[in-house]
């Protein structure tokens, strides 16, 4: 019976710790990914006579906070030459001047994307490492040419990295956003990234992009992270109640204690020296005190920060139960729901809550043979 009990509190020891792993390892992949606030819809079609420039002036007459746009085609086909021998393929991301500075990529060899570049004949890009590998021996890949479609492109950069989270193809191509005047690329989707802080400049942000291209899908880099992290924060919520019932009890220990203490010395001494030696218990007490007054508040704000995150408002009064339910309301609804279209970093994000919610499951698991082995008999 008792190597029995050893083998289940083994077992449940090593599903907590498979669990905590997977729980880290989506908490830094969650890190890892940039936070941004994206809007992304269907790409529209460009032209030579409609060229993707009149777009970019657009959003630059509307937006007031740092953007940048970026076409995204997935599933192209991409070749070291026209025959098309050793084809593969690629995901595009045709971008506009001040990607890179929004999206923060890692330069292995070459340069990036520059302003000639975007205006020049010639149309350059850039590749990621495990591209220039698949299409090139030793992924000597800088200054050669692939042709993408029908389109040819000249490798001026590669960048570190290989397959992301959310990415179907192996191989990454980014090249300026004027080549889908060409008409040779067809993108499928269109993402802004902006770069704002505050909840007022989001709301309005969103705003303006819903007024000027209505259809498309927001996604709040802030809210997808808050998101994926509530199985933790719930672990924390409920971690953090337990922990100030605990400090409860000791506090109202450690008071009936200083009374009885002070009573009992009232009996036979003056109350002046009585209060000056038990001042500095009173004072440690009430330190005491304000520290548990300060966590509790501190926990207060943990609870109610996803109402902050996914609600427009808070409930007016805490007695007001459809104000509350209201809130709540909301609070699946957007949970729940799920964008047509994905950015690389929400596809990362919900990567990361996935192993999230796999770490934790696999502990909870593990927790209930590994604590019924360790209890003490009765």
């Amino acid at each position: 019976m008792e190597t029995k009990m050893k083998r289940k509190s083994r077992q449940g020891l090593l599903l907590i710790i498979i669990g905590t792993l997977l729980a880290a390892a989506g908490t830094f992949l969650l890190y890892s990914t940039p936070e941004g606030f994206d809007y992304i819809l269907p790409a529209p079609e460009f032209s030579e006579e409609d060229p993707v420039q009149n777009e970019l002036d657009k959003l630059e007459n509307i937006l007031e906070v740092p953007w940048t746009a970026a076409l995204r085609q997935q599933h192209a086909t991409i070749s070291r030459s026209t025959t098309g021998k050793d084809s593969a393929t690629a995901t595009l991301y045709a971008v506009s001047e001040g990607y890179f500075d929004l999206v923060h990529e890692t330069l292995s060899e070459g340069r990036l994307l520059n302003r000639n570049d975007m205006t020049g004949g010639t149309v350059r890009a850039l590749i990621n490492q495990k591209g220039a590998e698949r299409l090139f021996t030793g992924g000597d890949a800088l200054g050669k040419t692939v042709v993408v479609e029908s389109l040819s492109l000249e490798i001026a950069g590669i960048l570190k990295g290989g397959l992301k989270a959310g990415e179907s193809d192996e191989i990454l191509v980014w090249l300026p956003i004027t080549a889908a005047d060409t008409g040779a690329l067809h993108f499928q989707t269109m993402e802004i990234k902006t770069r704002v802080t505050g909840k007022e400049q989001k709301a309005l942000t969103a705003a303006v992009l819903k007024n000027r291209n209505a259809g498309g899908t927001l996604q709040d880099g802030g809210r997808m992270r808050l998101a994926a992290m509530m199985p933790l924060w719930l672990i924390a919520c409920v971690t953090g109640v337990f922990l100030l019932r605990f400090g409860f009890r000791k506090l109202r220990f450690l008071s009936k204690r200083l009374r009885a203490r002070i009573r009992e010395e009232l009996q036979g001494q003056y109350a002046s020296k009585v209060s000056l030696r038990a001042m500095p218990h009173i004072l440690l007490f009430v330190l005491l005190c304000a520290i548990w007054l300060c966590a509790g508040w501190l926990l207060l704000r943990l609870i109610v920060m996803p109402f902050y995150t996914f609600t427009d408002w808070i409930p007016e009064s805490p007695a007001d139960p459809a104000s509350i339910l209201s809130c709540i309301r909301n609070l699946m609804i957007t949970a729940a729901s799920s964008a047509a279209y994905k950015s690389r970093a929400a596809s990362a994000t919900e990567t990361a809550s996935a192993l999230i919610r796999a770490g934790c499951l696999v502990c909870m698991i593990g927790l209930v043979p590994f604590r019924r082995s360790v209890r003490p008999p009765e």
